[in-house]
């Protein structure tokens, strides 16, 4: 058993070659090894590396603030499902009464007894106003998509925090 650098080494029992005390398999003929504990003796001369300077571990001591932020969490996608269903009855509404104009107006076209022209301004009418209705609905439609791509922006925001809140970046400028 020899040390190279703060590792363990031992010899292989088919070729003699030295073998690192944690590996499964010779390095030079691929022999299994037998498998041992890893041990690690550290020898002075090596330390082990350091952190980079702009990054540093937090203390894992901060679950309150991730308990906080998985609750906040749950609470914007609770939203974000709720925004969403406005978004589709929004959306049934806009269709809804839309289809409901045009029936009205095919209704007045083909019980008019009349010429042609008589029989569009009559459909015309109902087609013009219960549609200009329709379209009211576009107003909540789009407001209700940046409300959801506002959502989705913060639960990412959130989602980033808490995977990687424990992190802190600091400039050393």
């Amino acid at each position: 058993m020899s040390y190279a650098a703060g590792i363990v080494v031992t010899k292989c029992s088919n070729c003699q070659a030295d073998v690192e005390n944690a590996a499964k398999f010779c390095g030079n003929c691929g022999f299994v090894t037998p498998t041992a504990p890893p041990r690690f003796e550290e020898s002075p001369a090596t330390a082990p590396p350091a952190m980079p300077p702009f990054a540093t571990a937090g203390i894992p001591a901060e679950n309150a603030k991730t308990n906080e932020w998985i609750t906040e969490a749950n609470k914007l996608t609770l939203a974000l499902a709720r925004e969403r269903l406005f978004l589709i009855m929004h959306w049934a509404v806009f269709i809804g009464v839309n289809i409901f104009g045009f029936w009205v107006a095919s209704k007045c076209y083909m019980d008019f007894v009349g010429d042609e022209m008589s029989k569009m301004m009559v459909a015309s009418t109902p087609f013009l106003f219960i549609n200009s209705l329709g379209l009211l609905s576009l107003a909540p439609i789009r407001g209700t998509k940046s409300q959801i791509a506002l959502l989705k922006e913060r639960i990412s925001y959130l989602r980033f925090n808490i995977e990687f809140g424990h992190v802190s970046f600091r400039d050393k400028n």
